[in-house]
Order: C-alpha cells, then sequence, then structure tokens
C-alpha cells in the first residue's frame, strides 16, 4: 500500500490517512486508535490531502487505475460533499484563505473554491507531458514542473 503524509487535526486527537486502497480517520485516546471512519472517495496515491474548514480535498484514485478524481469529504465522518473526473494524478494544495490549487496529471492548472459545492473558478493548460509535481505558492507566484524538468512561474499581472 502506498500512504500519504498524514493529517493531524483537533490537537492530535485525530489523525487522517490515506492510501491508494483506502482512507481513514482515526481517533486518539492517548494510548490506542481507533477508526473513527474509513473511506474509498479519497484513497491518495502521489499526493497529500488538504484539510480546510472541516472538508478533505484530494486527488482519488487506486494505483493502476486511468481514472482519478478531485474529491472532498467531510472531515468529521467520510460523507463524499463532491467529486469532478479526469484530474488524473494530479496534486492539490491550498492557497490563502478558501482557494485549492489543482495540477491536473495532464498539465492544466485549475483553481476552486473551497466549500461543500464545487465552484471552479478558473482552469488553462499551463505545462505538456505528465505532471505529477505538487505546485508552489510563494510571494503570489505559482511555480508548476512536469516530468520533462520544464518549469513554469505564473504571477497575477
Amino acid at each position: 500500500m502506498v500512504a500519504t503524509t498524514p493529517i493531524i487535526q483537533a490537537e492530535g486527537e485525530r489523525i487522517f490517512i490515506s492510501g491508494n486502497m483506502s482512507a481513514a480517520m482515526l481517533e486518539f485516546d492517548g494510548s490506542k486508535l481507533t477508526p473513527s471512519w474509513t473511506s474509498k472517495e479519497i484513497r491518495n496515491t502521489m499526493n497529500n490531502s488538504v484539510a480546510i474548514d472541516g472538508l478533505l480535498y484530494g486527488i482519488d484514485g487506486n494505483q493502476g487505475s486511468a481514472k482519478c478524481r478531485l474529491s472532498c469529504v467531510s472531515a468529521k465522518d467520510g460523507a463524499v460533499k463532491w467529486t469532478r473526473e479526469n484530474f488524473g494524478y494530479g496534486n492539490t494544495i491550498g492557497v490563502g484563505k478558501g482557494h485549492l490549487l489543482a495540477l491536473t496529471e495532464n498539465g492544466e492548472l485549475v483553481s476552486v473554491k473551497v466549500g461543500p459545492q464545487y465552484e471552479e473558478i478558473s482552469r488553462r493548460q499551463v505545462l505538456r507531458k505528465t505532471c505529477w509535481t505538487t505546485p508552489v505558492y510563494a510571494t503570489g507566484r505559482i511555480f508548476v514542473r512536469n516530468d520533462r524538468g520544464d518549469l513554469i512561474c505564473l504571477t497575477n499581472g
């Protein structure tokens, strides 16, 4: 099983773990972990999920599957809020207050407003080839890279 970096919530009392087969929210009582919920709706294979305001956002997809999607689930109970197909093994990051950036596997940069309903703000083809590297946001700039090593910097203005 491939697993991504756990997300620690509620001062260490809740731990979200995800891999290419399933995901789980674990409760930690100081001595043992107990599953609060499990899901096959947000299986992170090559990227980490992002936790914002009680919701988890991430690329769901099983290793070896060509079909991956961007998913949003409730951190409380794992209930699916929304999904969008055709993201491939892309990557997501939280940016500023209330925005999510996703770089699709085929090089589209997608800006999404965080929340329980899907609201796409913009989508733009920024690279070609395979993009498996997580975008970076720093000082108002977005940096993205593909598997050939092409690196671009996007700015507002």
